[in-house]
């Protein structure tokens, strides 16, 4: 665990660095992502999941680069290196990397893909439709997260966001939040409701996601 959190910590402070003189221009291709979230179940158990991503655009290609980790600060951990392409409103990719699960280390790879069409128009919103797997060694060692959120725009700082996620061990429901934006940086804050059929509870899972 204590690896982990000084991976995580190194990268972020690292990122933030290398994006000090030209945090807010308006040509700088490189993103950093992060999103973290606490899984509480009906029976009060708690489980905290943390991602990390940087994202590195390769000039105007569409083409981009993409290390990513992962961490529930207990058992399961890990990193991948993803490969994508954003055309339009699609996008799409696919990672490779290691998971450590229990102290044994494993392959893993994950592709995804991602359509934000406007909804009537520019002004009107977007509709976001994602859905990313992960697979990795065993049998049922799989993830998977699929969403379809409306995200209003408006001129102001804040906007709201809603929808339904399904996302493996944490279950299906309704998601929404308020997403705060100033220029590159934004600060997203949602609440999830989720049935997990097959685990047979209900979680209610808290998110941070902050980005620039």
């Amino acid at each position: 665990m204590k690896t982990t959190i000084i991976l995580i910590a190194t990268i972020m402070i690292g990122t933030i660095a290398v994006k000090a003189q030209s945090f807010w221009t308006e040509d700088d291709p490189q993103k950093f992502w992060t999103e973290h979230d606490v899984r509480i179940s009906e029976y009060g158990k708690a489980i905290v999941y943390s991602q990390v991503q940087y994202t590195y655009q390769i000039g105007e290609s569409g083409f981009a680069v993409a290390p990513y980790i992962s961490s529930n600060y207990k058992d399961w951990h890990e990193g991948l290196i993803f490969a994508n392409y954003r055309y339009d409103v699609f996008a799409g990719g696919i990672g490779a990397g290691v998971e450590i699960l229990n102290n044994k280390t494993s392959f893993r790879w994950s592709p995804w893909i991602q359509a934000s069409p406007m909804i009537y128009d520019a002004e009107s919103g977007v509709l976001d439709i994602l859905s990313q797997w992960e697979f990795g060694k065993g049998k049922n060692n799989y993830w998977y997260s699929n969403s379809i959120i409306y995200k209003a725009r408006t001129e102001d700082d804040i906007s709201g966001q809603f929808g339904l996620l399904a996302r493996r061990f944490y279950g299906i429901g309704p998601i929404g939040g308020l997403t705060w934006r100033e220029d590159k940086l934004f600060v997203s804050i949602n609440i999830a409701v989720l049935r997990d059929i097959e685990f047979n509870t209900v979680n209610f899972v808290p998110m941070l996601t902050i980005g620039f």
